[in-house]
């Protein structure tokens, strides 16, 4: 899904916290956690992916969604693409506009966006490990 690379774009290429759900499942268990630590909800943004080909009940979700987080004062961004003919164009453009979104933050943060060092020790380590 574009919301889970758009996470990982995040994780990997900005070197910065994210994580990913799926509509309903932010209905029932991110809002039900959205409480504590009241520090914590002051630094978030949820980034709702959105696509205009999605079915009436998920959109309505997302309003919904978005009302509760107004409401927490919690903030939050939707990204779309209005100007996708289709599916597969919308696909196109999020891909592109998720992974400049991961470079761009790499290069805010000062870092490679293309390293992933404690990946490579990682797995340096987990195959000497194994042997």
């Amino acid at each position: 899904s574009s919301g889970m690379r758009f996470a990982h774009a995040i994780n990997e290429d900005g070197k910065s916290f994210a994580t990913f759900n799926f509509l309903p499942e932010i209905d029932h268990n991110l809002i039900a956690g959205l409480e504590f630590p009241k520090e914590l909800l002051e630094d978030i943004t949820i980034i709702f992916v959105e696509s205009k080909f999605s079915r009436p009940e998920i959109k309505k979700r997302e309003n919904l969604t978005a009302h509760i987080l107004s409401s927490k004062k919690i903030s939050y961004l939707r990204i779309n693409f209005p100007q996708a003919a289709n599916r597969f164009s919308e696909i196109l453009l999020s891909v592109n506009f998720i992974e400049h979104v991961g470079m761009y933050l790499g290069l805010l943060n000062q870092v490679d966006p293309v390293s992933a060092k404690i990946v490579d020790q990682f797995k340096i380590q987990l195959g000497q490990e194994g042997r």
